[in-house]
């Protein structure tokens, strides 16, 4: 399953100007589903990141970009929720 969140503002993070101030995550079950819904909506695989620890893969994804993974089968999820649920705090 591939996840989007929420757009926030993302102008305090200093994003790429390709971002023009709003962005969600993408990120999936697996690495595999996640890379394939990248190539579905014209995502570069270098685009990938990931976290320090490396544990979490995850894309940054504009407006239009989210609304394509939407259109695509991504579900909509609360990545703080998602996160909680990793850890063992749900």
């Amino acid at each position: 399953m591939v996840y989007v969140d929420e757009l926030f503002d993302c102008r305090a993070f200093n994003p790429p100007s390709c971002f023009k101030g709003w962005s969600c995550h993408m990120w999936a079950d697996s690495l595999e589903e996640l890379l394939a819904m990248a190539e579905r909506i014209r995502m570069k695989r270098e685009w990938l990141q990931n976290n320090r620890n490396g544990d979490f893969p995850h894309f940054y994804l504009t407006r239009r970009r989210r609304r394509a993974a939407r259109l695509c089968g991504a579900v909509q999820k609360s990545l703080k929720d998602h996160l909680r649920m990793l850890r063992g705090n749900a």
